[in-house]
């Protein structure tokens, strides 16, 4: 398959890591500012999620967390951007 062929041609200067997902906040300058990054943050902190990398775009802040994580993350978020009225 393609990911052994890449193992392959580049040895030891690439490693796969399995079992990870990417969740993303998504829209129209989310990056502005940094509340929307440092709330998800903070949130995963509180719920023991450990963030494993962190992407962003001008539209999408992307954080990598373990796969087995992934529905609880998804859950925190949706609750406090999403079905927050304080928010």
């Amino acid at each position: 398959n393609k990911i052994n062929l890449l193992l392959d041609k580049f040895d030891d200067k690439i490693k796969l890591i399995e079992n990870f997902s990417t969740i993303s906040l998504i829209g129209s300058g989310i990056t502005d500012s940094q509340e929307f990054i440092l709330k998800a943050i903070e949130l995963f902190s509180k719920n023991s999620i450990e963030i494993n990398a962190i992407h962003t775009s001008s539209f999408r802040i992307s954080l990598v967390i373990e796969r087995k994580m992934l529905n609880n993350a998804v859950n925190i978020l949706h609750k406090y951007f999403l079905e927050n009225e304080e928010h």
